[in-house]
């Protein structure tokens, strides 16, 4: 009988094994190859300038994943220009396996001599790539001679961001950067807005002997969710053929999720004859003290809680102080009455930002109680042509978020207060009917 039992208990585990080994997957999906599509997206394509180091990006994009690599070729079919000395490319591009979309940069590596313009052409994609089909596609570039006496400027900008899934984000998927050329009035004279990074030569011929400043215009172009907010580090780099080549960093210039559509100034430039200088802007904070005015508050589709904004900036040990920040909105729609405040500090930067370190602002009377508020924030200023500054920020009411209850209670849009005020010239904001918000949690 024992021998039974352990024979019968044998087979049991032997029949087990074989049904692990042989086992259909019934019920469970499968990857299998496929056959999809690739296209190609070369972006707008425009002629660069010798003498700067710049990049074009070109992306590729298949109709569904596949469960291997897919392996596109690039080929260089013609042109004067010559393979990594005026230009690099590489030899293929790997979709990775469970990806639909890479992209690859086309590399312009400045010369140090001024040469006539070059031109060739590329081919993406060809029989050799397996497992998708692509139609080869050509894309023709030109190189532009520059000359001694012309200033080169590049703007590129870099940090290694992640999302969720550990998976590399380009930072020109972040956001949109444009490189201008102002005069010190703020009136635009030159221009570079293409699909990746940014390049212009400022040709002695169309400047006069003078200053010039380098600028940005920047904006959004990711809606990143949960994923959160980074800030972008850029470099602009200078150079003058045979003469110099120089660059400016700038740390943390843009926050990804910044929507403000503002301009930076950066740099000032100097010509003088045939020489070129560069510096970075330092901003004249009396141009920014007065009186200012606007709107103020919160928005969301169902509820437009701006309200109007007349705040006074002043200097103070070097810094630029503001006051009466929010005294209208935390009245008419928050429904308490300042009773205290002090002025605000703004650490304002070279590059056009600012930052509201966390700080005392004011307290108020709500139902007899005092209530104390901390400010926070950050935000951009322009002096020229019309000086404006807008504030992104935060009242925090002993550890209790304002904007941030308004977010979450269906109130706004963004977890933030948004102040956009200008000097004096911005007219009153027609003010909404007062929301008196009484289901505060206090």
């Amino acid at each position: 009988m024992k021998n039974i039992k352990i024979l019968s208990i044998f087979l049991m585990l032997v029949i087990a094994f074989a049904s692990c080994e042989k086992d259909d997957y019934t019920g469970y999906s499968t990857e299998v190859p496929t056959n999809p599509t690739i296209t190609v997206d070369l972006g707008t394509i425009t002629a660069v300038t010798d003498g700067v180091n710049s990049s074009h990006k070109i992306t590729l994009t298949m109709d569904e994943p596949q469960i291997v690599d897919v392996a596109v070729h690039i080929l260089v079919l013609e042109g004067t220009a010559t393979q990594d000395e005026d230009f690099q490319v590489p030899e293929r591009v790997i979709i990775p396996a469970g990806r639909t979309s890479v992209s690859f940069d086309v590399k312009f590596l400045a010369d140090e001599l001024p040469e006539d313009t070059e031109t060739f052409k590329l081919q993406i994609g060809d029989e050799r790539t397996a497992n998708a089909s692509i139609t080869p596609v050509t894309a023709d570039f030109t190189i532009n001679n520059a000359t001694a006496d012309d200033l080169n400027v590049a703007m590129s900008w870099n940090r290694e961001i992640y999302d969720t899934n550990g998976a590399l984000i380009s930072p020109t998927d972040l956001a949109d950067m444009i490189l201008l050329v102002t005069d010190t009035d703020g009136n635009v004279l030159d221009g570079a807005d293409g699909g990746s990074f940014e390049a212009l030569t400022m040709a002695a011929v169309d400047y006069p002997d003078g200053d010039y400043y380098i600028a940005t215009e920047y904006y959004s172009a990711m809606d990143l969710g949960d994923q959160g907010a980074f800030d972008l580090d850029f470099t602009i780099d200078f150079s003058q053929l045979g003469v110099f080549t120089g660059s400016l960093q700038f740390d943390g210039l843009m926050n990804s999720i910044d929507a403000l559509n503002n301009r930076a100034i950066l740099a000032v430039v100097t010509k003088s004859g045939t020489s070129w200088t560069y510096a970075k802007y330092v901003p004249d904070l009396s141009t920014l003290v007065g009186e200012w005015a606007g709107t103020d508050g919160s928005y969301s589709a169902s509820f437009d809680l701006r309200f109007d904004s007349h705040i006074t900036t002043y200097l103070s040990d070097g810094k630029l102080m503001i006051d009466s920040l929010n005294f209208l909105w935390i009245q008419w729609v928050w429904g308490e009455t300042p009773l205290n405040y002090d002025s605000i500090a703004m650490n304002m930067k070279v590059d056009g930002t600012f930052t509201i370190a966390s700080q005392y602002h004011m307290t108020t009377d709500y139902s007899g109680a005092p209530y104390d508020y901390n400010a926070y924030g950050y935000g951009t200023w322009t002096p020229a042509p019309s000086p404006t500054l807008v504030f992104r920020y935060e009242l925090d009411q002993e550890g209790f978020l304002v904007a941030d209850w308004l977010y979450n209670n269906g109130y706004s849009d963004q977890p933030w207060f948004v102040a956009d005020v200008g000097l004096a010239e911005k007219t009153s904001y027609a003010n909404p009917s007062p929301l008196r918000l009484d289901n505060k949690p206090y």
